[in-house]
């Protein structure tokens, strides 16, 4: 099977698993086209060239249009990549631009369950400790979001917040060891906002601990969209794939 067959299929099956996500990709699917987005993508090629062609639906534009020496084929520098997972494509868009094979994500264990098998042992799995079954309930609207999140994250994994933290930290800990070996590893410490002002969680400062000694040899690499909204990028998938 085609890694856009692989992709297409995983969308369908998780649909058929999680109840909350099967109402998001019918929505997704209705209003904004998102089947036939995926169906116009490549029949074949690499996972960087798919992956070039998902974002080539975004017209994003580059800072600039040279690949740095870090992210060219035969590179061995360690790199912390770091930014917001503002419109959950960031994965996609960095594979499109980093020559390597050797890029590791630290993302949530639903982002793992939708890419290709041959990437999801690039996929190291962490859990919010706000979606553990013994985490407080939050009252109105944040305890609706919560329900939701829940709904559509955990698929019923009914951990504790004990359990969460041995289990994030362990990924973490993977994922340090990589760097030691000179690897590309990407986490998403915030959700949206700015990286430099917005509310961190523990992630980036568990892995360089985790390094040890070699830290100063990681070089630390931010990554964020600017002047692009979800809005935005809902109104192009619309106008380009759902028939008027």
């Amino acid at each position: 099977m085609s890694l856009k067959g692989e992709l297409i299929s995983n969308v369908h099956s998780r649909s058929e698993e999680n109840r909350a996500f099967r109402l998001v990709w019918i929505v997704a699917k209705e209003i904004f086209g998102a089947d036939k987005a995926l169906e116009s993508l490549p029949e074949s090629g690499s996972m960087r060239e798919l992956c070039q062609a998902i974002t080539a639906r975004f017209n994003i534009e580059l800072v600039t249009n040279q690949t740095p020496e870090w992210a060219k084929r035969e590179s061995t520098q360690a790199v912390l990549i770091y930014g917001p997972h503002t419109f959950h494509v960031e994965p996609y868009i960095i594979l499109s631009l980093i020559e390597r094979d050797d890029v590791y994500f630290v993302a949530m264990e639903s982002a793992k369950q939708l890419v290709p098998e041959s990437m999801k042992d690039h996929v190291f799995s962490v859990i919010p400790t706000f979606l553990a079954k013994d985490a407080p309930r939050r009252s109105g609207v944040a305890g609706v979001m919560q329900w939701i999140r829940r709904a559509l994250f955990t698929n019923n994994t009914e951990k504790t917040v004990r359990e969460i933290r041995a289990s994030n930290q362990q990924a973490l800990q993977r994922v340090a060891l990589l760097l030691q070996e000179g690897h590309v590893v990407m986490i998403f410490p915030c959700a949206s906002g700015d990286i430099k002002t917005d509310r961190w969680y523990t992630g980036i400062g568990t892995i360089l601990q985790s390094v040890s000694n070699t830290a100063e040899h990681v070089m630390l690499q931010p990554f964020n969209l600017t002047q692009i909204s979800f809005r935005r990028l809902l109104r192009e998938m619309r106008s380009r794939f759902v028939k008027k």
